[in-house]
């Protein structure tokens, strides 16, 4: 199975994750901001082109990951969530080109996945009010402890943290 996990957020980022038995091999990762171009005021159009081409990247991996051994592909999208001082129109954008590049790679499941639901399901939701450098470190502890090599493939970048927990939830999530 391989499972692709996106965090649509402004510093997003998506994951491929192939499994074998109880463990996830990372396939691919992209952090949006890498395919942003070095300017400092890039309008939301051209971030939004650029975080297309990171999303085909995962997405081509992965295909090509499929294509080496026929394997059930789940895609999951964090849905945004508005929170004050966050580009929710970005987020909403970006979840709808996840969709369109899911649906053209003809994934076999695709999901809209509530914030809540998965930081609730690993247990990772934090303190009311946690910082988002505190939930960041919380993730990656736990990621670390469950699946190091994971862990080692993402970083300490959040976007690739939360897209990680994504796919990894993708996984376990009810149909």
């Amino acid at each position: 199975m391989l499972t692709i996990g996106v965090d649509p957020g402004v510093d997003g980022a998506a994951v491929a994750l192939r499994w074998d038995g109880p463990f996830a091999l990372p396939v691919y990762a992209a952090r949006f901001s890498e395919y942003y171009r070095p300017r400092p005021r890039a309008r939301a159009h051209e971030r939004q082109a650029e975080m297309v081409r990171a999303l085909a990247d995962v997405f081509r991996a992965a295909r090509t990951a499929v294509n080496a051994s026929p394997e059930p592909l789940i895609v999951a999208v964090e849905a945004a969530a508005g929170r004050p001082g966050q580009a929710q129109i970005a987020q909403g954008a970006n979840a709808g080109i996840a969709a369109a590049l899911a649906f053209g790679l003809d994934a076999d499941r695709y999901e809209v996945i509530d914030p809540a639901a998965w930081t609730r399901h690993l247990g990772l939701h934090g303190e009311p009010g946690a910082r988002k450098t505190t939930l960041t470190a919380l993730r990656l502890s736990w990621l670390r402890s469950r699946h190091p090599r994971v862990a080692d493939f993402v970083g300490d970048h959040d976007g690739l943290i939360d897209a990680a927990c994504i796919a990894l939830y993708a996984r376990e999530m009810p149909v």
